[in-house]
């Protein structure tokens, strides 16, 4: 063999050797990259198991809490059968109804001979109660209770507590506002209109 072939095949097998050595560092590599991205994935399954866990918790207290209001204000009123000032005979809680395509529950309603009374209630109240009362309740109501269609129809926000501004703008709209004061309800209609 010339010499200048033996160098070439020392060249070559150097560089396969070489070549090896890299494929077999890629390799190793690659598995602990594989190896790190599933423990990643392990952890990241954990995080989401624990925050899902977490949403649970928080809504079952947020649950907790509005049925706390509604058993609050609906004692209160049962116990008063009034609201604004003006007496009433009946009194439901939680009335849910579904009729055709329109489908709503209301978390209290009083009765009497010419008006009926829709007190929505939440543990906070936000804008957006108050505007769901007024703009979707409403109509509802009146489709889900054709019976009261000659009744004055009053509404009301109730709540442990309001955002900023949502009295007024409540008060401003002619619905009714039930807080609690310690361990009774207060209301405020200055301008309660029918609906």
């Amino acid at each position: 063999m010339s010499e200048s072939k033996v160098d070439l095949e020392k060249i070559l097998a150097a560089y396969i050797a070489d070549s090896d050595r890299r494929a077999a560092e890629a390799d190793k590599r690659a598995a602990e990259e594989k190896e790190r991205s599933a423990e990643a994935d392990r952890r990241i399954e954990k995080l989401e198991r624990t925050i899902k866990h977490v949403g649970k918790q928080l809504g079952g207290i947020g649950h907790n809490n509005g049925h706390y209001a509604e058993q609050f204000f609906f004692k209160a009123l049962k116990k008063s059968m009034t609201f604004c000032g003006a007496a009433y005979d009946e009194i439901w809680k939680n009335v849910h109804l579904s009729k055709g395509q329109t489908e709503d529950e209301f978390d209290i309603v009083l009765f009497n001979g010419s008006s009926v009374a829709v007190v929505e209630v939440k543990y906070r109240i936000h804008p957006n109660d108050l505007e769901r009362l007024i703009n979707r309740k409403v109509e509802h109501f009146r489709m889900l209770f054709p019976q009261y269609a000659k009744h004055k129809l009053y509404l009301g926000i109730a709540g442990m507590s309001f955002d900023e501004n949502v009295t007024e703008q409540a008060a401003a709209a002619g619905v009714a506002v039930l807080e609690r004061k310690d361990r009774e309800v207060e209301s405020t209609a200055a301008n309660l209109k029918a609906y």
